[in-house]
């Protein structure tokens, strides 16, 4: 999962994003919802300015983001949840509260207000769009034993990626993680015949015992026409 998790984290600082669809205000369920505030909320895909920068300055410092400790609090996990009031799809935010309920050893870390669960549902109902936020919760999902939720994430995901070579390259690592070898496969293969070189994703499919090369490219439906008319070789009998 960390793994992963890193190569979204690179993929932030290569690709950035677009938004892709209004932001839903909506309150979630039972995860609360989004009251407008001075500080937010605001899609961490669109909104890269100032206001960023503020809030990560304060409640997102590298040592909060390495869980070591807080700043205006003696939580990492309160500086997170400001964070994540602000920026509801805050990537590496989102990642920094999964690490530490792994850490804790629960879904509800001390401090924190909302469960892991809770944080995640509200990323992606804030901002369906985001094809990350999707990768992120889909391997929370796996881990906990969820592998057709996390598949539907996934599935979202790349619909969302629209054939983004990198976007599928990270969705195959997830799927690797999940142990689901056959999608993960796929996407190595769909992430290659877009140019994407990076080979870690075919790497640990081959020690897996699970790597194919792809098929070869089907010939065009016209070059075979014309080949199935081609006139017979001067070499060939003549009738007698």
């Amino acid at each position: 999962m960390r793994r992963v998790l890193l190569s979204l984290g690179l993929g932030l600082m290569l690709l950035g994003q677009g938004a892709m669809a209004a932001v839903n205000n909506r309150p979630t369920a039972s995860c609360g919802g989004f009251p407008r505030a001075d500080n937010g909320p605001h899609d961490y895909t669109v909104v890269r300015d100032h206001r960023l920068h503020v809030v990560e300055e304060h409640h997102f410092t590298p040592n909060i983001e390495s869980l070591i400790s807080g700043n205006s609090s003696a939580f990492v996990s309160v500086e997170i949840s400001f964070v994540l009031r602000a920026f509801p799809n805050h990537h590496r935010a989102l990642m920094s509260i999964i690490r530490l309920g792994e850490k804790q050893k629960t879904d509800n870390p001390k401090g924190s207000q909302y469960s892991i669960p809770c944080w995640l549902e509200r990323a992606v109902h804030f901002a369906p769009h985001d094809r990350i936020t999707r990768m992120i919760y889909a391997g929370w999902l796996g881990k906990k034993g969820k592998l057709d939720d996390a598949v539907k994430q996934l599935e979202a995901a790349e619909r969302l990626a629209e054939g983004n070579a990198f976007s599928l390259y990270n969705i195959g690592l997830v799927y690797l993680e999940l142990g689901l070898f056959e999608p993960a496969l796929a996407k190595a293969h769909q992430a290659q015949a877009l140019g994407f070189n990076r080979t870690g994703l075919a790497d640990s499919l081959k020690a897996a015992g699970k790597w194919r090369e792809p098929p070869p490219p089907a010939e065009p439906a016209s070059a075979s026409a014309e080949s199935s008319s081609e006139p017979a070789s001067s070499s060939a009998s003549a009738p007698s």
